[in-house]
C-alpha cells in the first residue's frame, strides 16, 4: 500500500450537483493518514447496489 494506506468500510452518500442522493451505503474506501492522498471510494461496492450508466460521448454517467 502506498502513503500507509488501508482498506476500511465508510458510511456514505453519493450526491449530485442537483443535490439528489442516494440512501446511505456501506463501501470500502482506501483510507490514508496524510491528506496528500484522496480517499479512494470503492466502485465494486456502487456496481453491486447500483444500476451505473454512462454515456462517454457525452462525458457522462449516472446510477440508478
Amino acid at each position: 500500500m502506498f502513503h500507509g494506506c488501508k482498506i476500511g468500510w465508510v458510511r456514505a452518500r453519493i450526491v449530485d450537483e442537483l443535490g439528489n442522493q442516494t440512501d446511505e451505503i456501506n463501501i470500502r474506501a482506501f483510507l490514508a493518514p496524510v491528506d496528500v492522498v484522496p480517499v479512494i471510494i470503492g466502485f465494486k461496492d456502487l456496481l453491486e447496489k447500483f444500476k451505473v450508466l454512462c454515456g462517454p460521448v457525452k462525458g457522462t454517467g449516472y446510477i440508478e
